[in-house]
């Protein structure tokens, strides 16, 4: 294997190592023949040293076939204060303004969304009924996200509906997200809380926002 390839297979172990409950950060060492030498793990005070390496021993077999002597493996902890102290604040798009004008036989919405001091917007037009104007302002809101993402990932409306949950009204918004030729199907929600279409802003946004973040 090159050094290339092994980088990329270390990444996909990480990947899974990391989804692993107290599990902070992995960096695998390999030596001859493509064989792992060492894992440093650093960890949460959450699980003993013991219970995370026997976690790693066990998803590691199931996932990749891939079995990993317990004494190569070396495990640090810190706080979980300290690793939340370390983390980067979570930016997220956020809606500051939404028009909605509305003629007999059509409505125009735009949804305007900011990130730090940027300013991204989505214009749509949309039938009068409420169906079409719900769905059409979910449009207007990935049509500014998409500006946001400028290129790196395209968003589009699947679906949205309404639907009643513990006696009140609630908005779902399921929407295409498609990055790097993958496409995924995000879902978020917001309840009813008012008659205009923030809360279809907000479902659309708590679909999109996790995932943006973090690219």
């Amino acid at each position: 294997m090159t050094s290339q390839g092994r980088i990329e297979q270390a990444e996909i172990w990480k990947e899974l190592l990391l989804k692993l409950p107290g599990i902070v950060s992995a960096e695998f060492v390999f030596g001859e023949e493509d064989s792992v030498r060492e894992l440093h793990v650093l960890s949460t005070e959450k699980r003993t040293p013991k219970q995370i390496v026997r976690d790693i021993e066990s998803a590691m077999m199931a996932k990749f076939g891939v079995q990993i002597d317990h004494r190569l493996i070396s495990v640090a902890q810190i706080s979980e204060d300290a690793v939340r102290d370390r983390l980067p604040v979570e930016k997220r798009l956020v809606c500051s303004g939404m028009d909605l004008s509305i003629r007999s036989d059509n409505a125009e919405i735009c949804v305007e969304l900011t990130y730090g001091e940027t300013v991204y917007r989505g214009e749509i037009q949309a039938g009068p009924k409420g169906s079409a104007r719900r769905r059409a302002t979910a449009e207007a809101t990935v049509a500014a996200v998409n500006q946001y993402g400028e290129g790196a990932f395209y968003a589009r409306i699947a679906e949205v509906k309404t639907i009643e949950i513990a006696e009140q009204a609630a908005v779902i918004v399921a929407v295409s997200f498609i990055s790097r030729g993958r496409e995924e199907l995000l879902l978020g929600s917001c309840f009813q809380w008012e008659e205009d279409g923030l809360p279809v802003v907000r479902a659309t946004l708590d679909a999109l926002n996790r995932k943006i973040s973090f690219m």
